[in-house]
């Protein structure tokens, strides 16, 4: 027997440890790219303990539909809303239909707990009728996402995801693009899903990215429960996007974890990212490359029970011209079950404390930026 022993350092990003993997360990010719999807999605089956969703859902209901074809439809949103913890402090969820006008089935303050949401959906009625999308969209942002029907306010940055399930052309293509445009200004996060007849170019503009469409040849169950993880995992791990000078005040549980993202100015000056903990303590992870950073993949990462800020100088970082956005992840870690108020905001420029900058990418300090800690 011929042993080998080789002393090579294990990175401690994925990105170098997928390399070592695919190099030294797998036998069925793996690659870096396979192991680094496979770890990726395994952070966000792990990390979906999402600290709060506002979930609403736009069912067509008009007659090309169908009463057959509605209760598919009905079936496909009860398994998305039983995927999730559903409660007042958690993921809230409403319902809508529409046809020719809209029925609103309830609202994301109407029940908190999953068993009465999951009973409503199964006794949502078919109506038949038009097509009537943009008057659906409107009613979504004005009505659905009101915070007097139950969405939380933005100071708390609680994502506000709509749903929209639609088979046919709209009754007005201009209308519908005008209120798609509406709806995305006002920070909501669309996912559009077609099924036969539906247009594609509404379908594109109506979700808030093109990965975020998906088109269904029939109805089907089937069809539309292989769409059930990917929209609960994005859904799960949502962010919207917050002003420089704004605050997000949040209470997060232990293990829970927020998503946020602030912009990156294009004037080089960069930003600071400011995390007070005023209950508990708190982890924030911060990166210009990942939307979702964890404890696996970040450029910067704070621990703390208190105050601390951090600045992030766009001259340093690897792709300077492309970093347009900086992806925030804030955990709570509280360990005697104490809830974890934060406090989360971002500056323009360094106004930091204490400067900690991100240096650049090099092969001698790649794996020490991948790992650079502030604990205190």
């Amino acid at each position: 027997m011929l042993v080998i022993t080789q002393s090579i350092p294990l990175a401690s990003n994925i990105n170098g440890q997928g390399s070592y993997w695919a190099n030294y360990f797998t036998s069925s010719g793996g690659t870096q790219s396979d192991y680094v999807t496979a770890v990726n999605e395994l952070l966000i089956l792990q990390n979906c303990s999402v600290n709060a969703l506002d979930l609403y859902f736009v069912m067509d209901a008009s007659g090309s539909v169908g009463s057959s074809n509605f209760q598919l439809m009905k079936n496909f949103v009860y398994n998305i809303a039983n995927s999730f913890n559903v409660g007042s402090d958690s993921v809230r969820v409403g319902v809508m239909s529409f046809a020719s006008s809209n029925s609103y089935h309830f609202h994301l303050n109407t029940y908190t707990a999953k068993s009465s949401v999951l009973t409503a959906i199964n006794n949502l009625p078919y109506s038949g009728g038009g097509t009537n999308t943009a008057g659906a969209l409107d009613g979504m942002r004005t009505i659905g996402f009101s915070t007097s029907n139950g969405a939380r306010p933005s100071s708390q940055g609680v994502p506000r995801v709509g749903i929209v399930i639609t088979d046919g052309r709209s009754n007005s293509y201009s209308a519908t693009i005008a209120a798609a445009n509406n709806v995305h200004n006002a920070g909501i996060i669309v996912f559009a899903i077609g099924i036969a007849g539906a247009n594609q170019n509404e379908l594109n503009a109506i979700a808030s990215q093109l990965s975020y469409v998906s088109f269904l040849s029939s109805f089907s169950l089937t069809l539309l429960n292989s769409l059930q993880y990917t929209i609960s995992q994005e859904s799960c791990v949502a962010s919207p996007d917050v002003n420089l000078g704004e605050t997000i005040s949040d209470n997060i549980g232990s293990g829970e974890t927020k998503y946020l993202n602030y912009p990156l100015p294009n004037n080089n000056q960069g930003i600071t990212i400011i995390l007070n903990v005023t209950n508990g303590s708190a982890t924030l992870y911060a990166s210009t490359v990942v939307s979702t950073p964890n404890e696996a993949f970040y450029d910067v990462q704070i621990t703390t029970d208190r105050y601390e800020d951090v600045y992030i100088d766009p001259a340093n970082l690897t792709n300077p011209s492309s970093a347009d956005t900086v992806y925030i992840a804030i955990e709570g870690t509280s360990s005697n079950g104490a809830s974890n108020q934060v406090q989360v905001s971002a500056t323009q420029g360094d106004t930091s404390t204490d400067s900690v900058a991100i240096e650049k990418f090099t092969k001698t300090n790649f794996s020490k930026n991948f790992g650079a800690t502030i604990t205190v």
